[in-house]
């Protein structure tokens, strides 16, 4: 398939094209777009007075034996399975040619994955929604794992106080959990990640790690900071001020931020119960690498732990 000519395009962009004629490029980027319309307002349709959120929490709440629940924000890479022949015979191309096209089509990531108008928003901002009406519906699996990626601007993702209690509350019974927040995904120009949205984020994080009965803690930053960059926050942003997990047997910790007296309060406190504590791609913000080494020597009732491409401080 070989595109005609410029003017054809700058037709499509502008509005021009000529409904009598169009050449069959033109005929094709149309329909694709009445296409996209269809499964946009279906979408928006459906997000009306949060009926999406009903559904999915109707439907999750009927799962009497829920032991885990997995939220995950996964890169889409394909479009639509197929994209109907039957839907372009007025362009005269076949599937050779369509299947090349049906990425036009793919689904957004919750993040949001493509600069769209302003009036329309990712889905991102349901999280702190879905999560409180799940504990409402009485949810309270014993396993969770969220894996996210930030939107343009993390403020999106900032929890309401009801929001809060009703993630906390959803989380009252978990035993272990695992948070990943995908940097790496992110766009570079938004790099900076500026503290004040990254509090908004760890209005998540502390809230989901306000789980008492947590045997088996995961939070993973990946990608952040970015190289040469500084964090924005610290390890006391990231998890609940004055909390403590009477029952965490396994601490993992990557790209996280932190000082020598963060993380030796954090592991002082829970010395009687941990057993396995790894630190991977970490970033010390205040001491020295070696002051870290010792924290963790010290910590008698370890059998494994582990330190791996250490960040910031003095690495020795």
């Amino acid at each position: 398939m070989a595109w005609r000519t410029e003017p054809e395009f700058e037709q499509l962009f502008s509005d021009q094209v000529d409904e009598e004629s169009p050449t069959p490029t033109q005929r094709l980027f149309l329909k694709l777009y009445d296409l996209y319309k269809e499964l946009y307002n279906d979408q928006q349709q459906l997000r009306e007075g949060q009926n999406h959120i009903t559904r999915l929490c109707a439907a999750l709440s009927s799962l009497s034996n829920l032991v885990s629940l997995e939220l995950n924000d996964i890169r889409n890479l394909g479009g639509m399975e197929h994209l109907d022949a039957a839907d372009f015979a007025h362009t005269g191309y076949d599937h050779t040619i369509l299947q090349h096209f049906s990425p036009v089509l793919r689904k957004s990531r919750w993040c949001g994955s493509f600069k769209t108008i302003h009036t329309a928003t990712p889905p991102v901002e349901m999280l702190g929604t879905l999560c409180s009406e799940l504990a409402d519906k009485g949810l309270r699996p014993r396993i969770i794992r969220l894996r996210l990626v930030p939107p343009p601007n993390m403020q999106a993702w900032q929890l309401s106080p009801s929001q809060q209690t009703g993630v906390k509350n959803l989380v009252a019974q978990t035993t272990k959990l695992a948070l990943y927040v995908d940097f790496g995904a992110r766009s570079f120009e938004l790099k900076d990640n500026p503290r004040h949205e990254m509090l908004a984020l760890c209005s998540i994080t502390q809230s989901c790690m306000s789980a008492p009965h947590l045997e088996d803690m995961h939070v993973g930053f990946i990608g952040y900071p970015p190289l040469d960059m500084r964090p924005t926050v610290s390890l006391d942003d990231i998890l609940p001020v004055n909390f403590s997990w009477p029952r965490l047997r396994s601490l993992s910790l990557h790209n996280q931020p932190f000082t020598v007296m963060e993380l030796k309060s954090l592991v002082t406190q829970h010395s009687e119960t941990l057993r396995d504590l790894h630190l991977e791609a970490c970033w010390l913000l205040e001491g020295s690498w070696v002051d870290i080494e010792e924290v963790i020597r010290g910590q008698q009732a370890l059998e494994k732990s582990s330190i791996k491409y250490p960040s910031g401080g003095n690495q020795g």
